[in-house]
């Protein structure tokens, strides 16, 4: 019979056979080497998780923690825009309050329809209305002295009635 090298032939009953010899080691050496570095890499496996699994807390907690920043924020923001709403509405009521509203009534209507007319008609030979936009400025200057003689007028009475408000 073809025997291992180093396996003894006469191994009497109910004793263990010596170990088959693989070179200068013996099967039983390289099973312990082995289950060695199995154990080794298990534990540095283990080592691994954990710190992955301590890594992944602290970056659920950061994350909880920068969820309620981002919230907290987001509520001051909306308190502060409230705040600015209420207090722009608040400020525009009051100037509403004090700003008397001006009949602006159209100064030289006429003229004015007659001008952009002859613009609209005249494209590309718009010298052809100077006459007619002379004409319009005339008007509007006059209206700017009717309006500064009313507002001095005016201007003038308040003060002889004691009338500061107008």
């Amino acid at each position: 019979s073809i025997l291992p090298v180093g396996h003894a032939q006469n191994s009497s009953p109910g004793q263990m056979p010596e170990s088959p010899q693989l070179g200068p080691f013996s099967v039983d050496d390289t099973l312990r080497e082995s289950m060695a570095k199995l154990i080794i890499f298990s534990t540095v496996l283990y080592l691994q998780v954990q710190k992955l699994q301590k890594k992944d807390s602290q970056l659920k907690a950061l994350e909880a923690f920068y969820k309620e920043q981002l919230a907290q924020l987001e509520k001051r923001n909306l308190e502060r825009y409230q705040q600015s709403k209420e207090q722009f509405h608040q400020a525009a009521s009051k100037t509403e309050e004090t700003v008397r509203a001006r009949s602006t009534a159209a100064v030289c209507p006429g003229l004015q329809a007659q001008i952009l007319s002859c613009y609209r008609d005249n494209k590309d030979q718009t010298l052809k209305c100077s006459d007619l936009a002379k004409e319009y400025m005339k008007c509007i200057n006059a209206a700017k002295k009717v309006r500064a003689f009313n507002k001095s007028w005016k201007a003038t009475m308040a003060s002889i009635r004691g009338d500061v408000n107008s």
